[in-house]
């Protein structure tokens, strides 16, 4: 922490404001608390697993059809929700992006936040290229805290600005000036461990203590990190994730409780919702590692094909070899949809997922294939890729997360059939405090789902499938992308499906 302290002072000054209040009177005593479970299955809310999280779904808002942004990895998710805006807009490609002019070898790990503050001081505050809610929230004179157990790139992420009370996190406490005052009226936080649960104990006594005050923050963003931290580790559905998850419902519910107490219950908005799914993992050799082994790269740690999460950077003296990259990889059924600039050779385009920043974007992204098929505890989905379970691709098991919502401002008992996504949580609540946005968002305001307006209005307009195969060869390679949206609004990934074989 004595260097993120440091690297603090890099922050440079924030970026002109995208929003103005309406002449509607905010209301200065509402609170809007937005909880994200990391890694949350939708079927993992049972009145038996999570009751508490699954009592508030049953009184409030429950949204059948919400959806990540691609990929379905933390930071990338965290900044979506923090900009109200995509991927292509924001910047934030993946769990690590590759920045020339910060590293010319090799990415940046947005899960650390000394290396974000260091690439957002080399691109002289540009790293993230939007205005976040800790911005909005600051020029609009309303208060704003993120509270997590998360990573600290995920944390930074969320309030990169250092805007209001700041970042409360176990590994990093900004401005510097509450570090003191959290631990000298809290203690210090306890070691992280599988489950997190003493770290999300610790992490809800300052939310109670803090966020739940009639001075604290108006918005507040809570992250548990679990079952995300167990379940990579450990597995889906395994004893300990399960253990986990509990635990964090136990947390959620003391926070209820806490509002129920403090005779909160008409000032105090709740949401709850997660950063992406969550699927077993089946091996496959890496991407790298295949390269390299069809003479494609020259070596794991050469600089000709940089890899970088799924994206792959090729040398001005390597463009030609994209073709036989593509060809290649399409052979392989551990490798799923695959997208370039302009959809080439069976690829899609970028712009299909809402993805690719300017010059941040690689030659190839590849995303790993996955099933159906259920695991030895009666969870559905898996996906290629290292470790025990995960997520990132764009299968329907990771594009599919919670959406709970309960509180004055949200219709009781009520659910929402309407797609909707991360992207439109912060227009959603900006509307809540009569904030107007001087530019559109990605994201729309969930009209639906507020208590002062009628229910489903309006009509999706519905699933819709891109299909691209190779132009040539012989792969029989065959991808499909299966997208919904709103009038107005951008597409909401559902899946991809990749086939090989003979038509």
């Amino acid at each position: 922490m004595k260097s993120l302290k440091i690297l603090g002072l890099a922050i440079v000054s924030m970026a002109v404001f995208c929003c103005q209040p309406t002449d509607k009177q905010k209301d200065l005593s509402l609170k809007t608390i937005v909880i994200f479970v990391d890694g949350l299955r939708p079927d993992y809310i049972t009145a038996e697993q999570m009751p508490h999280v699954h009592t508030m779904m049953s009184a409030g808002i429950q949204s059948l059809n919400h959806h990540p942004v691609f990929p379905s990895v933390t930071r990338v998710n965290a900044t979506s929700f923090a900009t109200g805006s995509y991927p292509r807009r924001h910047g934030i490609l993946g769990n690590t992006i590759f920045l020339p002019s910060v590293n010319p070898t090799k990415g940046v790990d947005t899960g650390n936040s000394s290396e974000l503050i260091f690439a957002d001081s080399v691109l002289e505050g540009k790293l993230v290229a939007v205005p976040s809610i800790g911005e909005i929230l600051s020029e609009n004179k309303l208060d704003y805290a993120v509270f997590s157990t998360g990573s600290t790139g995920s944390s930074w992420l969320l309030n990169h600005r250092i805007k209001g009370m700041g970042i409360v996190n176990p590994d990093l406490i900004l401005p510097v000036s509450l570090e003191k005052q959290i631990i000298g009226e809290l203690s210090q936080a306890p070691k992280s461990g599988d489950p997190n649960a003493l770290r999300h104990a610790w992490l809800t006594d300052v939310i109670i203590r803090y966020a739940l005050a009639a001075e604290g923050p108006a918005v507040s963003v809570v992250w548990f990190s679990d079952p995300d931290g167990t379940a990579h580790a450990h597995g889906v559905g395994v004893p300990i994730t399960m253990e986990a998850i509990s635990k964090v419902d136990a947390q959620i519910g003391r926070i209820a409780q806490a509002i129920k107490e403090r005779g909160l219950e008409g000032k105090v908005n709740v949401l709850i919702t997660a950063d992406h799914g969550f699927v077993t993992r089946k091996t496959s050799p890496g991407i790298a590692s295949f390269l390299v082994e069809k003479g494609l790269k020259e070596s794991a740690t050469s600089d000709d094909v940089i890899q970088v999460g799924g994206a792959i950077y090729l040398s001005p003296e390597k463009k030609n070899f994209l073709n036989a990259i593509i060809d290649a990889l399409q052979q392989e059924e551990w490798v799923g949809a695959m997208f370039t600039s302009g959809g080439e050779n069976g690829t899609l385009p970028y712009s299909a997922v809402n993805w690719g920043f300017r010059d941040r974007r690689p030659d190839l992204l590849v995303d790993y294939n996955w099933s159906h098929e259920v695991n030895e505890y009666g969870y559905a989905g898996y996906s290629y890729g290292g470790g025990v379970a995960g997520h990132g691709t764009s299968s329907p098991y990771e594009m599919s997360i919670p959406l709970i919502a309960e509180g004055p401002s949200f219709k009781q008992a009520y659910q929402n059939n309407l797609p909707s996504g991360t992207v439109d949580l912060l227009p959603t609540i900006l509307r809540l405090y009569g904030i107007k946005p001087a530019e559109r968002f990605d994201g729309r305001v969930l009209e639906e789902i507020l208590v002062d307006q009628p229910g489903s209005s309006s009509e999706a307009l519905g699933e819709t499938a891109i299909a691209k195969q190779p132009d040539s060869g012989n792969s029989n390679y065959r991808v499909k992308l299966f997208t919904d949206s709103m009038p107005g609004s951008a597409n909401y990934i559902i899946r991809s499906e990749t086939v090989r074989g003979k038509n």
